[in-house]
């Protein structure tokens, strides 16, 4: 029998998945009814499902993860003198653990390594140090990309800061939706806007598309496969609100519900007023007689129109239940901002 590793989507026919699971620390094995040895979770694509979706069915069916991250890592085949079969191998951060569920499986432990008795100890040992040469890499290579976002952030309302906070959301969507690959995500957040600097100098770049290219071509450049620098693409290509380009992966619905969560609430009217002021727009717009316009149908560009526009709208523009939750808490903050300035900037002119 001999084992190899491939990059992931190098090979076709994917017909097994092998799960690498974390809790708190350790790793999480199984063990068969029939069997006194340990395995990770794993198993057969059944017909007509897709890989990750087996991915996600075997770990719950056979150690009882309840709340996880799964990432596809890499894939594997594995010779025998009947043929050759291939497989892919993921990793998954557990974040619960359920009563394991009716399944071949009786027993889950935790293992600081690889469990001495073990049930292929021809082909775990193989994937578990190719899985920690691709922990490490992944490791060393999320700051290389903090880096380099780090020099493209040039403007108050899309600083680094912007950019941890839709990160943290992210992670927390992720948590609860499962089955997000995380790190096309992180690599996906710490980039999105990494062409707002273009797009400020010249109003005709669309920073989501130029930032897509971008990143692609930083990731390639970096080491990355071409599969997930194409991944980390589409993801900041479809998140903007205002686009006919919506996003399509699970990746790119929580980037896109991460960042409008960034214009949600007190954040999003204080960094809507931030970038307005980096453009020069005004708070309102004046009819002919001198009455302040609440925005609704402002020719010109102004805080009230974009109230109006977006941020009173975008509350029922989610695509994760988690980010709605998030959304629909901040929501009265920054109505109440709105209706606060239109009642004084009104009085005013009463008052004048």
């Amino acid at each position: 029998m001999l084992t190899a590793v491939h990059s992931l989507g190098e090979l076709e026919n994917i017909e097994f998945t092998v799960i690498f699971a974390q809790y708190q620390g350790q790793w999480l094995y199984a063990r068969h009814k029939e069997r006194r040895t340990w395995e990770t979770a794993g198993g057969h694509v059944e017909d007509g499902e897709t890989v990750l979706c087996a991915a996600k069915r075997e770990l719950y069916e056979e150690t009882g993860a309840a709340g996880f991250v799964l990432s596809p890592a890499f894939d594997y085949s594995v010779r025998k003198d009947s043929g050759v079969s291939c497989g892919r191998t993921f990793f998954a951060r557990v974040e619960r653990l359920a009563p394991l569920p009716e399944s071949e499986m009786c027993e889950v432990k935790l293992f600081d390594a690889l469990p001495e008795e073990m049930t292929y100890p021809q082909i775990l040992p193989v994937l578990y140090d190719k899985l920690q040469a691709w922990l490490a890499g992944m490791r060393t290579a999320m700051p290389a990309a903090e880096r380099f976002m780090r020099s493209r952030m040039t403007d108050s309302a899309h600083d680094v800061e912007h950019i941890y906070r839709v990160l943290n959301y992210a992670l927390d969507i992720a948590r609860h939706e499962g089955g997000a690959d995380r790190e096309t995500l992180t690599a996906a957040c710490l980039l999105h806007d990494i062409a707002r600097d273009e797009q400020f100098a010249d109003s005709g770049v669309d920073h989501a598309m130029r930032g897509g290219d971008l990143a692609y071509d930083w990731l390639t450049a970096s080491g990355y496969t071409d599969a997930f620098a194409n991944a980390v693409r589409s993801c900041i290509q479809t998140h903007r609100y205002r686009s006919d380009n919506p996003p399509r992966s699970l990746e790119a619905k929580i980037l896109f519900d991460a960042d409008k969560l960034e214009v949600c609430g007190a954040v999003g009217i204080a960094r809507t007023l931030f970038y307005q002021a980096h453009t020069g727009q005004p708070l309102y717009s004046l009819d002919e007689h001198g009455g302040v316009l609440d925005g609704s149908g402002d020719l010109h560009h102004s805080f009230c129109k974009e109230y109006k526009f977006k941020l009173e709208k975008l509350y029922d523009k989610f695509y994760t239940e988690r980010g709605a939750a998030l959304a629909k808490k901040r929501r009265q903050a920054a109505r109440g901002f709105y209706d606060a300035l239109l009642e004084e900037t009104r009085e005013c002119f009463r008052l004048g």
